[in-house]
């Protein structure tokens, strides 16, 4: 179930959220898996049919103790008085192993809130085998991600400052437009100065000429030699004129 229960963008389960905890804030006991070394042995092996064997066990000694005192032949009957006090210590011996089984899987199974009569031995630990490499595969997306995001942020980076670069050369580009125009209008603006400083030299040079020769020769209008002629030309007429009248 924790590894069903995941995000809404179904990337991330619960356990992936505990496998990284667990490796940041207790990593001390992300190795447990090293104290279950014998859970996937636990969990090919039935409990009930290691009952049922020595059970079966029990009976056929049982049996041969019967047959032993049965037999009339000296020689069977040793024979089977020797397999007897063979089998009965091993037979013993297993009885206790099995009982000291079954009381350290009782423990177990009440621990983790569950019993012996709702659960069987090998499907209870095959939930552990399955946890604990869902755990381990957890661990690997982890790491997987996390080499992915080192990956994606190193190349933001390279990208940022690629694009820093990019904005600077822009800027630096720009910045020497910005003083080839300034310069280019600070030369238009002095040779405007420079054109309009010659304009006024030669206006104020030839206004000091007018001055000058207005003042050595009185100022004379382009027609005063035809209006002269023609005040001559009157006064010889009208001269003709009086002549006439006194005649």
């Amino acid at each position: 179930m924790l590894a069903d229960t995941k995000t809404a963008d179904r990337k991330i389960s619960l356990l992936h959220y505990i496998a990284e905890t667990v490796k940041q804030k207790f990593p001390e006991i992300s190795t447990f898996d090293s104290d279950l070394r014998f859970i996937e042995k636990a969990a090919s092996v039935s409990m009930e049919n290691i009952l049922t064997d020595v059970h079966e066990l029990e009976k056929g000694m049982d049996l041969c103790k019967k047959e032993m005192q049965l037999r009339r032949d000296a020689r069977d009957a040793a024979v089977l008085k020797d397999f007897i006090s063979n089998s009965e210590d091993k037979l013993r011996k297993l009885k206790s192993e099995t009982k000291t089984a079954q009381d350290a899987y009782s423990d177990c199974v009440e621990y983790f809130g569950d019993s012996t009569r709702s659960i069987a031995a090998n499907t209870f630990f095959s939930l552990f085998v399955r946890f604990t490499k869902a755990y381990k595969q957890a661990e690997l997306d982890n790491e997987a991600r996390r080499r992915q995001q080192e990956a994606a942020a190193r190349e933001s980076e390279k990208i940022a400052a690629e694009s820093v670069i990019k904005k600077n050369s822009l800027n630096s580009r720009k910045n020497n437009q910005e003083a080839v125009i300034n310069e280019l209008k600070s030369k238009t603006k002095q040779v405007k100065e420079t054109r309009l400083l010659k304009q006024d030299e030669v206006y104020n040079g030839a206004l000091e000429d007018i001055l000058l020769g207005l003042k050595s020769e009185p100022y004379r209008r382009a027609d005063a030699v035809r209006r002269s002629q023609r005040r001559r030309q009157e006064n010889i007429r009208l001269s003709h004129t009086m002549d006439e009248l006194d005649f």
